[in-house]
């Protein structure tokens, strides 16, 4: 009994988008640039480049999160239309659902 438009794996796609997306930040952090030698301001820029990476690094966290809700939510949905066909296919059989 799915909604029209909807299937169950519909959501696979963007699980996949996210997860590759976080790989490909995360691999991004091996090329990362040393601190350049700014003169007096290279500590300046160093925190920067230090604040930027660990912004990264949570970007790469919450965007595997995303993936894992979003697997989790194909497979509730994939769990709930299951259990929705069986009702529907024993409703009115002896014993069945009412």
């Amino acid at each position: 009994m799915s909604l029209p438009g909807i299937e169950i794996g519909d959501l696979n796609e963007p699980a996949r988008i996210l997860i590759d997306n976080a790989h490909k930040l995360d691999s991004s952090g091996n090329s990362a640039p040393e601190v350049p030698n700014a003169g007096p301001s290279t500590i300046f820029v160093g925190e920067a480049i230090a604040s930027l990476a660990q912004v990264m690094s949570e970007l790469v966290i919450a965007s595997a999160r995303a993936a894992d809700a979003v697997q989790t939510c194909d497979e509730n949905y994939a769990a709930a239309e299951d259990a929705n066909t069986a009702a529907v296919v024993h409703a009115g059989t002896p014993g069945g659902p009412r």
